[in-house]
């Protein structure tokens, strides 16, 4: 086996950390973005006059809705990142469940 690889298939043994990060990273950077706008009058009039030089209708409420959203959604995606592992384990363990059942559902269809 060449040392390349080698290398790629350590490599992809560490994907998941990559993802992880990623993840992280992203919901970090939206978390801190929206509690910036919601909660620093400054930066929320700043976002507003933002949405009125777009021609954005309802600027005061968009501001806040787009505050809202990047704020939880990143929220969101960190928790989700600290949960995937158990989230991919109860899919697997759901999805293959199920495929008794299926097969049967499939078998009772098809010989109807």
């Amino acid at each position: 086996m060449s040392c390349v690889r080698i290398f790629l298939s350590e490599l992809h043994s560490w994907e998941w950390l990559a993802i992880l990060l990623a993840r992280l990273a992203v919901g970090w950077l939206f978390f801190l973005s929206g509690r910036g706008k919601l909660f620093v009058p400054d930066r929320r009039e700043q976002m507003r006059q933002t949405l009125i030089e777009a021609h954005v209708p309802f600027p005061t409420l968009n501001a806040l809705f787009v505050s809202t959203v990047e704020f939880v959604c990143g929220a969101l995606l960190i928790l989700g990142a600290l949960n995937a592992d158990r989230m991919r384990h109860a899919w697997v363990r759901n999805d293959y469940s199920n495929c008794d059942d299926r097969d049967s559902q499939y078998q009772s269809v098809m010989s109807a």
